[in-house]
């Protein structure tokens, strides 16, 4: 006995695609990127912002060592228009924040500086603060990271 083949019409393979793509769409939301760099590399993405919310991004310096020379590490944020927003040098785990000033497509990129020829890997996720009834336009980057600091400190008091 021959099994039927199932050949499937125009009419049945549209909505498919239609839930499969709207699906894809939706499962592929960047939470987190990780870069394995090299001295002196620059890696860039682009992280849109379409809400009028300040931005958060957590980093961490996967390889950091105590005992080696570890390269600088600075993280750059650009505007749409490719105006420099905001650009720290980077410790080994942190928090940088900016406030909303333009909704669109903002460049986000990580600069790696030092003599070594090892590989380091870095890793950088996404955040987006509550901060209820705050106007984001007026708070500055540095108050934005002193109050996602203190809200980790109540965190962990509340936690313990």
């Amino acid at each position: 006995s021959k099994k039927a083949k199932k050949t499937f019409t125009n009419k049945q393979m549209v909505p498919r695609c239609a839930l499969l793509l709207l699906l894809c769409t939706y499962i592929y939301t960047v939470q987190g990127v990780y870069f394995l760099m090299e001295n002196n590399q620059v890696q860039c993405f682009q992280y849109d912002v379409y809400e009028e919310k300040p931005s958060q991004v957590k980093y961490a310096n996967i390889d950091y060592r105590s005992t080696i020379d570890n390269p600088k590490v600075s993280i750059k944020v650009s505007l749409p228009d490719n105006t420099t927003l905001l650009e720290v040098e980077c410790g080994i785990k942190g928090n940088i924040a900016w406030p909303y000033s333009v909704t669109g497509p903002h460049q986000v990129c990580v600069h790696m500086q030092g003599d070594s020829n090892q590989k380091y890997r870095f890793g950088l996720t996404f955040a987006v603060p509550e901060i209820a009834t705050v106007s984001s336009r007026a708070v500055s980057t540095e108050h934005l990271a002193a109050i996602s600091v203190e809200l980790k400190k109540l965190t962990v008091r509340l936690n313990a």
